[in-house]
């Protein structure tokens, strides 16, 4: 018959799965459909040509980025989910625990909320904020229009805010994950934990420099390409983790940090 400690384990290590397993699925998936919205948003509002054309394009960025909010908030609580759970696992094997689930939850939440505001914002404030912004787009060239958006943040403080807000949002998400990984793979052995490692700070880098240095085509494909590189590795991970985490709870009592006995309490 199982411990509590037993079904404690595999509950936290079947959750962990399950939540990483997803995310994976999940943000390999969701690429895809947000390319798929921003092109059909684009090939539709921009011809309604009784709408001036920096009102269309603001609509457009604004849907871009409501969908591109709720996209992350989905992916956020997955990952959220997989670090509790994980902690929760190092508590049970007695190994020290650093609760980064709950900081990354917070900025993820500020992310998701910058990117809703701001479409929010933009919808709203599309006849304000279009003439600074129409001129930069062609509304028949879809495909060239991913090439513009690192001068969005030189035309309107929305975008310059935005932009700044995301970044830094990014950045400490990127330190968090990476954290969390080395520490997972430290302690498992696991390779691809040590390269999504790496590769977080890949895809934040370059999705910092298509921002805010030149946004091409062929630099918004190798962000999505590292960024569905990167979820394929944690599916991999996933695939591990139980193997991995059973060896360490077999041998847990190993991981007890030392004490002292009573005989040499007195000495």
């Amino acid at each position: 018959m199982e411990s509590v400690e037993e079904m404690l384990y595999r509950d936290a290590l079947r959750s962990a799965e399950t939540n990483l397993w997803f995310l994976s699925l999940y943000v390999i998936v969701a690429l895809p459909i947000i390319w798929l919205i921003y092109v059909y948003s684009y090939t539709h509002i921009m011809f309604l040509h009784y709408i001036p054309l920096g009102v269309r394009t603001a609509l457009v960025i604004a849907i871009v980025h409501i969908v591109i909010g709720i996209a992350v908030l989905g992916g956020a609580i997955l990952y959220y989910r997989f670090l509790n759970r994980v902690t929760d696992i190092y508590k049970i094997l007695h190994l020290e625990t650093f609760e980064l689930h709950k900081y990354f939850l917070i900025a993820s939440l500020v992310m998701v909320g910058v990117a809703l505001l701001s479409g929010y914002i933009l919808w709203v404030n599309a006849p304000a904020v279009g003439p600074y912004i129409g001129p930069l787009f062609n509304p028949r060239n879809v495909f060239g229009s991913v090439e513009v958006f690192s001068k969005l943040y030189m035309r309107h403080v929305v975008f310059e805010a935005t932009y700044i807000l995301i970044i830094f949002l990014s950045i400490i998400l990127a330190l968090i994950m990476s954290i969390s990984l080395r520490v997972l793979d430290a302690r498992t052995n696991i390779w691809s934990a040590e390269i999504s490692a790496w590769l977080v700070w890949v895809v934040t880098i370059l999705f910092a420099v298509y921002l805010f240095v030149h946004s091409s085509r062929i630099l918004l494909i190798a962000t999505a390409i590292s960024t569905a590189l990167l979820f394929i590795l944690l599916g991999a991970t996933a695939l591990k983790l139980r193997t991995r985490f059973t060896e360490l709870f077999s041998r847990r009592e190993e991981l007890l940090p030392p004490t002292f006995t009573s005989t040499e309490k007195l000495r």
